[in-house]
């Protein structure tokens, strides 16, 4: 894991050996973000986390966060490349808002 430059522009990044299940072959992965602050309260991330063995991307994301003293409130787009039997590539969208001092409210489209 590793975390570059200052708070107004910070790449990040993570790498995982993940051992073999009885459903899923042992792999390596690599995660690389990219967090940027616009203003004193908005802010902007931009991941995506790759499994290198096979050379596919499994997930991309993005969100644009709001925070203020009181509140903070995300809107997060997220790409699913997993594929399965049942389960197909999909997209989503989260709305998420937290009240710093009562707790969080979330819904999901998508």
């Amino acid at each position: 894991t590793f975390t570059l430059g200052p708070p107004a522009y910070q790449i990040s990044g993570s790498y995982s050996f993940v051992k073999a299940t009885s459903q899923f072959e042992e792999r390596e992965e690599l995660k690389l973000s990219l967090k940027t602050k616009i203003t004193d309260n908005w802010s902007f991330q931009a991941s995506t986390h790759r499994d290198i063995d096979a050379g596919e991307y499994l997930r991309h994301s993005g969100s644009l966060t709001y925070e203020d003293e009181c509140i903070a409130f995300d809107i997060i787009g997220t790409r699913s490349f997993f594929e399965d039997e049942d389960i197909d590539p999909s997209d989503s969208i989260l709305f998420k808002l937290r009240f710093k001092h009562l707790g969080e409210v979330k819904t999901t489209a998508g």
